[in-house]
């Protein structure tokens, strides 16, 4: 999106989202702040932040290769996991104070093992099992892996997570997913205050600051872009589903042929932010049932597509997009069964759609461009 007037909050959200160890890590820990790196979406934040620490959620993002982290994972393995390894080896997470994963893939779950056992002074120290099923016995095995999850953090860090810090924790938490939705409104009206490649830096932002920082500087931000009142009337409206492509240089192609993306399912987008965890009852156990039952399920999670299908097409129509644009990292399985099953379902809805297989680190955009602008002319343009 061309901008003509000033937007100081903005352009901090897209400068902070380039640097990994940012000036907000810095201060947080320079106060003696901790802060601990994490997989999304459903590393259960509020208990890390009820510790007292900064939650960041891991990314492979400056990396323009991953030739460090090749020679610890098979061929096969996608390129966002071994960009992030590769940051790793980099020493790029070397300001991290400790690190918590869980099972949400195969090759995922590598990094926590190939750090721990090749790297000096991992600072990962734990790892839980998300249950792939939702059932009653599975939630009970989850409930042990969070009790030891919290057991670890408080033995790592000297301190008592609390009922009180954990409220207080998910008020701050049920206020980004507030902001978020805020946030995204200004998209869904004809005239759109901000495009796909601002979102996605300022969601990568809000995921490596402080949470309080973070909900200031987004209440900022939808402030700052009501008041310039600069907008957008795109003619193609579209949405962009996707998980690991998360990085803004990628929404910028799919936004250079006259189009804009005004919605998406990417991580701590408004695809997790419909859903707020009660603040009334036992803190803990409703952290656990909204990571566990109550949010919209990743496409990890067994015997949800439905679900998950139906969230895709009612997303679409709350924004008015008149198509769906998804990619997957190659060799990402998890996402290559999610565009299988998109593919007919979106037929049967009468969907235009566009599949993508991309690298995570951007390469042929040409080649984007060329079948982008080929799926554009297929939609009728809006009045």
């Amino acid at each position: 999106m061309k901008r003509t007037k000033a937007t100081p909050v903005l352009d901090w959200f897209r400068k902070t989202a380039v640097d990994i160890e940012n000036d907000e890590v810095c201060q947080f820990q320079a106060a003696g702040g901790k802060v601990i790196g994490c997989l999304d979406p459903d590393t259960p934040l509020e208990i890390l932040e009820a510790a007292g620490a900064m939650t960041y959620a891991l990314r492979g993002t400056g990396t323009d290769g991953t030739e460090l982290a090749d020679a610890y994972f098979k061929q096969l393995t996608c390129e966002y996991t071994r960009a992030i390894f590769n940051q790793i080896l980099g020493e790029e997470y070397k300001f991290l104070d400790g690190a918590v994963f869980y099972n949400n893939c195969d090759h995922q779950r590598r990094i926590f093992d190939n750090w721990i056992e090749f790297v000096k002074d991992s600072p990962a120290y734990s790892f839980f099992y998300l249950p792939k099923k939702r059932s009653e016995s599975a939630y009970e095995f989850y409930r042990k892996e969070i009790a030891g999850l919290v057991a670890k953090t408080e033995a790592r860090y000297g301190v008592k997570i609390t009922p009180e810090k954990l409220l207080e924790a998910i008020r701050e938490s049920n206020r980004t997913r507030r902001l978020v939705a805020a946030l995204y409104d200004l998209r869904k009206g004809d005239d759109v205050y901000i495009d796909g490649a601002e979102i996605a830096d300022v969601l990568m932002t809000i995921r490596s600051v402080p949470r309080k920082v973070g909900n200031d500087k987004l209440e900022a931000l939808i402030a700052e872009l009501k008041a310039g009142g600069e907008t957008v009337r795109p003619k193609y409206r579209l949405m962009f589903a996707t998980h690991h492509a998360d990085r803004s240089d990628l929404s910028e192609v799919l936004e250079s042929e006259d189009a804009m993306i005004v919605t998406d399912s990417l991580v701590a987008g408004v695809w997790t932010a419909d859903v707020m965890i009660p603040e009334e009852g036992d803190p803990l156990e409703n952290i656990m049932h909204f990571y566990f039952w109550d949010r919209t399920p990743m496409p990890r999670v067994f015997g949800t597509q439905d679900q998950r299908l139906e969230h895709y097409v009612r997303v679409m129509k709350e924004f008015n997009a008149q198509g769906i644009i998804s990619a997957r990292v190659a060799f990402c399985d998890l996402w290559a069964f999610e565009q299988f099953m998109l593919l007919d379902y979106l037929k049967e809805q009468g969907v235009p759609q566009l599949q993508l297989e991309v690298g995570y680190i951007l390469t042929g955009e040409g080649q984007m461009r060329t079948r982008l602008q080929a799926f554009l002319e297929s939609l009728p343009a809006r009045a």
